[in-house]
Formats: C-alpha cells, sequence, structure tokens
C-alpha cells in the first residue's frame, strides 16, 4: 500500500479543503467519506417531500460536512490553517452560511438548527482563542459533549437532520480548531 503513503500536490482551488500537499490515503478516506454519507442521506431524502432545488443543495450541504469532518483532521489541512490566522476566521464566518442553508432545506426545524448554529460557532470560536493544543483538545472535547448532549435532547428533528448538525459539531469544535500537532 506504499501508493497510500505518497503526498499530491492539491489544485490551488483545493487547498482549503485539503492544504497544499495531501496525503493519497488521506484524500481516499475523505473522498470515501463524502460518498458513503451523501449517498446514505439522499437515499433517506427520497422519502422527504424535497423540491429539486432541496435536494441538489442537501446533497452539497452533506458533502461538505462529511468531508469536512475527515479532511479537518489531516495534516494537511490543520498546518495549511495554522499558517494563516487570517483564513481559520474567514472559515469561521463562512460556516455561518451552513446553517442558514439547512434552515431553508428544514423550514420546520429552524430553532434547533439555530440553537446548535450558535452553540457550535461560539465553540469553535473560543477553541481557536486557546493557544495551548492540550488545552483546545481537552475543551473540545467538553463542549463537543454538551453540544452533542443539547442536539438529541432538543426536541422536534428530524434524523437525517440530527446526523448533518452532529456532522456540523464535530467538523467545527473538534476537527477544526484543534491544532493538532
Amino acid at each position: 500500500m506504499a501508493i497510500l503513503d505518497k503526498t499530491v500536490k492539491v489544485p490551488k482551488a483545493l487547498h482549503e479543503l485539503h492544504g497544499v500537499e495531501a496525503s493519497a490515503f488521506d484524500l481516499l478516506i475523505t473522498y470515501s467519506t463524502v460518498l458513503l454519507v451523501t449517498a446514505l442521506v439522499l437515499i433517506e431524502a427520497g422519502s422527504y417531500q424535497l423540491t429539486a432545488t432541496r435536494f441538489i443543495l442537501l446533497g452539497a450541504l452533506t458533502m461538505d460536512l462529511a468531508g469536512g469532518v475527515v479532511s479537518n483532521f489531516t495534516k494537511a489541512t490543520n498546518d495549511y490553517y495554522s499558517a494563516s490566522p487570517s483564513k481559520r476566521y474567514v472559515f469561521i464566518l463562512l460556516h455561518v452560511i451552513q446553517p442558514c442553508l439547512l434552515w431553508w432545506v428544514f423550514p420546520n426545524e429552524g430553532v434547533v438548527i439555530a440553537a446548535v448554529a450558535i452553540y457550535t460557532i461560539a465553540a469553535m470560536t473560543l477553541i481557536n482563542l486557546v493557544r495551548t493544543h492540550e488545552k483546545q483538545r481537552v475543551l473540545a472535547a467538553f463542549l463537543l459533549v454538551g453540544g452533542l448532549s443539547m442536539l438529541f435532547l432538543l426536541p422536534g428533528r428530524s434524523p437525517m437532520l440530527t446526523l448533518l448538525l452532529a456532522l456540523f459539531e464535530v467538523k467545527l469544535i473538534l476537527a477544526f480548531p484543534v491544532r493538532w500537532k
């Protein structure tokens, strides 16, 4: 499996997703996750009365969330964002948009989406401010447990939305803000 140990130069347009150079293994696992989770969500979405636009948007959001969880744990992505604090804050700001889009796809579940999004973005920002890597990890674990507990105890959400919000929390509380060095 030496081929999976090889490093791949990532096209500039994908640096925010995978860094400048990523291992073939990391890319394979990231895109396998994207395909698997997106397929499962879209199969489940067939039983929801979604318009074609909402269905496509749901697929795109799922791809970003599922792939982002794995990608944000990789060395290449961590190195890319560690090199530029301003890019870290742009990343945080861009993830305010995802809950808005989820709310559009699931208009009856806005309260749960808003509560989880506000908690998650506040937690991510707090973790990002902590400079000690070991403290980041422990704080992130604490905040993730709190966020997942809130998610599962809040009323009125579909299983598919619960999955997407759990991925949102893992991606933005544990995977992205923690510097895994």
